[in-house]
């Protein structure tokens, strides 16, 4: 248990030593003076007489407390607990206090007593803080920027702070006030030199409460604004998120009267900063996006967000691999680098975007043919490893789905019609192709199947006569039947009946007769078969010509002679003769 506790607090020991050394050296931009921490006063060696001219930029904790210079206190202040800047001259009683330095405490005994000191100047001279020079940016001396009255109005170019001297400034005039309110940039960064825009500083005297940045995004077509407030106003670097790699209008608001600006300028780093990785380069797929880059001298690791979320924590390697990212989508990378003595780069900033899924190959070898009312086609299906299945429409209606097989057949289509097949390749997940596309036009429809030969003939042996009778077919397209006699077709269109009689025949010679039947397309059926011999024992047939008067007269002068002693013994047998010959007479 000893040794455990001694290791854990040798291990705090460390990283207090480790984090002092990796921020010990961070400038200092303000300074608090507190009564109960001693050591926090501010103290300046500097070679100053009375009658020379102090300016302090400083803020109350509380209305009554305020600062002493050399043990003597500030006259001339306002009570009140906002930001306030002071001028007054070195008085004899400061400088016989301290002739070697100046030294900053707060007025008041009791403890709580706390002011924060932004900047001391003796006349034009710049005594606290000890700001870094403003070269080793974007704007380095550019004669680029301009005061102006107001966005697109009256505007001056000047380079005055962009010099890295601050000797040269320029003062929002309170004779011209408020019309000199802002600072614009003609351009920062362009199409071709785009500028990776990290860090903006700024040294000003300004007691505004915030300045403000505006810039127009060309690309994402929207303004963007970021609020500067006073502690960034000496020259601590102010980290910008998400600016454009150009735009031709940058401007900087908020001045107040009498304040003066001094330098300003935007960074990739800022100067003496832990250089970051370079050479970045990326390959996206539609899950995944695979970084490599080019690693900076005394470099430790680095970690990585991703939409500001942290994504990976210590990566010690060149490369790094981003999964599980949604497909055709956008990401916005951020990455820092950290040195092995604890500096801190620069943020890396880029928006990375996954493929879009992609759908598998069509199908190929495409091999079809089609009549009138059917289609058949083959294909070879797509290797693709995503392959799952082929959706197939007509004419943009979906009929068959999960179709893994290599052929389509189809019979159910209409002559003389025009038809659009799409055979689509579907993914594993479900991303579909453009798919194969089949038009066409059926061919007209040719009937040339036959109708059923005729069944159940039946042949009837009359006097010097046949009579023939069949059953009907059923077919829906049927034109009628033909019938022959030795071979010889006897109809010379095709009747519609399934009764036919062949007169004037040979009494005792046998003939072979045949029926066929004729769809409406022409087609003729098979024919039936069958043999009649005619005799005498068989009804006469009546030839064509005769009326049912004529036979009515007939009949009568037959009988006439001896219709007495016959009517009732013949009556009804020759009812029956007569029926059976009137048929014969309309289907002869």
């Amino acid at each position: 248990m000893k040794k455990f506790l001694f290791c854990f607090l040798f291990g705090l020991f460390i990283a207090a030593v480790y984090h002092q050394s990796a921020y010990a050296a961070e400038p200092e931009y303000y300074r608090v003076i507190d009564k109960s921490k001693p050591g926090s006063e501010l103290s300046l060696n500097v070679n100053y007489k009375v009658g020379d001219t102090i300016t302090v930029d400083f803020k109350q904790n509380l209305d009554w407390y305020s600062l002493r210079l050399n043990g003597v206190d500030f006259k001339g202040y306002k009570q009140i607990s906002t930001r306030q800047v002071l001028t007054f001259q070195i008085t004899q009683e400061m400088y016989d206090n301290n002739p070697n330095h100046i030294v900053l405490t707060t007025r008041g005994g009791d403890t709580g007593s706390r002011v924060t000191v932004y900047s001391v100047s003796l006349g034009d001279k710049l005594l606290y803080p000890f700001v870094q020079g403003f070269n080793g940016g974007l704007i380095d001396g550019s004669n680029d920027v301009y005061y102006e009255t107001k966005a697109g109005s009256h505007s001056s170019p000047t380079s005055k702070v962009t010099d890295d001297d601050f000797n040269t400034f320029i003062k929002f005039d309170p004779d011209n006030y408020p019309y000199i309110k802002q600072l614009r940039l003609s351009h920062l960064g362009s199409k071709n030199s785009p500028a990776n825009v990290n860090y903006f500083r700024i040294y000003t005297d300004s007691i505004a409460s915030s300045l403000k940045i505006e810039v127009y995004d060309p690309v994402a077509e929207v303004n963007k604004s970021w609020t500067v407030t006073p502690e960034y106003y000496k020259g601590k670097p102010f980290e910008i998120e998400g600016f454009p790699s150009y735009s031709s209008h940058v401007q900087i608001k908020g001045f107040q009267k009498d304040d003066k600006a001094y330098a300003i300028n935007f960074y990739d780093t800022v100067p003496g900063q832990f250089k970051n990785i370079s050479d970045v380069e990326y390959i996206a797929s539609d899950d995944s996006v695979k970084f490599s880059y080019t690693l900076p001298e005394n470099f430790s690791y680095l970690k990585v967000w991703v939409n500001d979320q942290l994504k990976k924590d210590m990566v010690e390697d060149s490369s790094f691999e981003l999964n599980q990212l949604i497909y055709d989508s956008s990401y916005n990378v951020k990455i820092i680098s950290y040195s092995k003595d604890g500096g801190i780069s620069s943020s890396y900033r880029t928006v990375v975007k996954t493929k879009p899924l992609q759908p598998p190959s069509d199908i190929t070898n495409v091999k079809y043919k089609f009549d009138y009312k059917s289609l058949h086609m083959t294909y070879d299906l797509p290797k693709d490893d995503n392959f799952s299945h082929l959706e197939v429409y007509k004419n943009n209606v979906q009929i068959r789905s999960k179709l893994t097989e290599p052929e389509l057949n189809f019979d159910d289509l209409q002559p003389s019609t025009d038809y659009t097949y799409k055979v689509v390749s579907v993914s594993n997940r479900g991303i579909r192709s453009e798919g194969y596309i089949l038009s066409f036009k059926t061919e007209e429809y040719k009937d040339e199947v036959p109708p059923e030969k005729p069944t159940g003939l039946k042949v009837t042996n009359g006097n010097e006569s046949l009579v023939l009778t069949w059953d009907k077919n059923s077919e829906f397209d049927l034109e009628g039947y033909h019938v022959y006699l030795d071979g010889k077709k006897i109809t010379d269109k095709p009747i519609k009946s399934n009764m036919y009689t062949l007169p004037e025949l040979e009494n005792g010679k046998t003939y072979q007769v045949e029926v066929s039947a004729i769809d409406m397309s022409g087609n003729e059926s098979e024919k039936t078969s069958k043999y009649g011999s005619p005799n005498t024992k068989g009804m006469p047939v009546f030839k064509a010509g005769y009326s049912l008067v004529d036979v009515s007269n007939g009949v009568g002068s037959w009988f006439s002679s001896l219709w007495l002693l016959l009517a009732f013994s013949v009556s009804i047998p020759l009812a029956f003769y007569i029926s059976h010959r009137v048929k014969a007479l309309f289907f002869a």
